[in-house]
């Protein structure tokens, strides 16, 4: 795994309802892969999401469309077989979608953050959204 990352933020509009921080379910980097799409990785953004929800057995990616915020899930059979990392992951991501971490994640990274970890650092960006 080289990086994972997730989003942070207080939505600016809840439909009426109150607007609270919430921290989004993470995403991973592989470089396990024996060789990925020429158009998977542009940059360091992330056009394919894998993801530890399990369908069938069989982890799922999220697919973004080309030029839209829409996208599609589908299965991807062996492209990151299972290790200690996606079990580890699979750990986190659970945690972070019960809420474990946000007050933390909030005093450390702050409101409206892209939070990316690596082994060897993090990095914090400003996130925009709606």
């Amino acid at each position: 795994m080289e990086a994972i990352r997730w989003e942070q933020y207080t939505p600016y509009f809840n439909d009426g309802d109150v607007c609270e921080f919430d921290v989004h379910v993470p995403e991973i980097k592989v470089n396990d892969r024996a060789e990925a799409a020429a158009d998977e990785w542009d940059d360091d953004e992330y056009h394919t999401i894998y993801s530890v929800f399990i369908e069938g057995g069989y982890p799922r990616r999220w697919v973004r469309n080309e030029g839209s915020w829409g996208g599609r899930w589908e299965k991807y059979g062996d492209e990151i077989p299972r290790h200690d990392d996606y079990d580890a992951f699979s750990e986190l991501t659970h945690a972070m979608e019960k809420g474990h971490f946000e007050e933390l994640l909030y005093e450390k990274f702050g409101d409206h953050a892209q939070v990316t970890v690596y082994r060897d650092r993090i990095a914090v960006e400003t996130y925009e959204h709606e």
